[in-house]
């Protein structure tokens, strides 16, 4: 009986300290995948006291591994992809692309409310959206922001 109590003790300490390298293993391997968070938001703009009502779209890099951005786009209410004034595949795109995110880094993009209203009136959408920001890594790994709802 003592030689059985022996070597169930002599498993369970083995077992804990594989599931320990284990874990540990996997941590590593997490703290070097890449990390962000997307956000999307209203603000206002004011240059010589003329202020403009924005659509503001940011990418923070809360990892340890720098991000290099490749793409972005929105999503609307029927989850197509749509390149909304500027982007990577838009030939008059201002946006540096591919775009190389440092970690504790921020990358904001900032829309005027009423130039993205009048595109998608001229696409012929509904007054009230739901709009979804979206960046895409080199790697292909997708960053989504939560959906905000536009009043066109």
């Amino acid at each position: 009986m003592i030689e059985y109590l022996k070597n169930f003790s002599i498993l369970v300490i083995s077992l804990a300290v594989g599931i320990t390298a284990i874990i540990y293993y996997i941590s590593k391997i997490r703290e070097n995948l890449p990390k962000a968070k997307v956000k999307i938001g209203w603000g206002a703009v004011t240059i010589y006291d003329n202020s403009k009502s924005v659509l503001i779209l940011s990418i923070s890099n809360i990892g340890h591994k720098e991000i290099i951005l490749d793409d972005f786009y929105f999503t609307l209410t029927d989850k197509q992809k749509h390149f909304l004034m500027a982007s990577s595949t838009d030939p008059q795109t201002k946006i540096p692309f591919p775009y190389n995110l440092k970690p504790g880094y921020k990358y904001d993009l900032i829309y005027d409310i009423r130039e993205i209203s009048l595109d998608l009136k001229a696409k012929k959408y509904p007054t009230k959206i739901k709009l979804k920001g979206i960046f895409r890594d080199q790697t292909g790994k997708i960053y989504k922001s939560k959906r905000v709802l536009l009043n066109i």
